[in-house]
């Protein structure tokens, strides 16, 4: 059984405890969007890393464009899914973030990706 680092650990417990907190926006929805509305994808900083989280109850299928920013950094990006994300399971994102290295509490949004940028994100030019 592979052995997992502590800060992942600390990581995953992070955000089983407060999915609310993964993903702050900077600004408020406008009136009558995302309310009541759970995100289909949520993302977290953890160092030089971007971690995105599937918060539902269906797995999220592979081919599927997540978009990703975090504005701190000045960084964002998309990222298709090679595989399927099952419902409570990560998927890391290694050195997304280049050379900032960011706290867990640095804000990061994420959203199920246009399918334009989808393009974009799958054939690099």
């Amino acid at each position: 059984m592979p052995r997992h680092s502590p800060a992942l650990i600390l990581l995953l417990a992070a955000l089983a405890a407060a999915p609310a907190a993964a993903q702050q926006a900077d600004a408020p929805a406008p009136e009558g969007e995302g309310e009541g509305e759970e995100s289909p994808v949520i993302c977290q900083v953890s160092g030089y890393d971007v971690v995105i989280v599937n918060p539902g109850t269906a797995p999220l299928a592979a081919g599927i464009g997540v978009s990703w920013s975090v504005r701190f950094a000045r960084m964002e990006g998309v990222h298709v899914l090679d595989s399927d994300l099952a419902p409570g399971a990560i998927h890391v994102l290694t050195g997304a973030l280049g050379s900032s290295y960011l706290s867990t509490r640095t804000p990061c949004v994420a959203s199920i990706a246009e399918p334009e940028a989808q393009d974009e994100a799958a054939d690099p030019p």
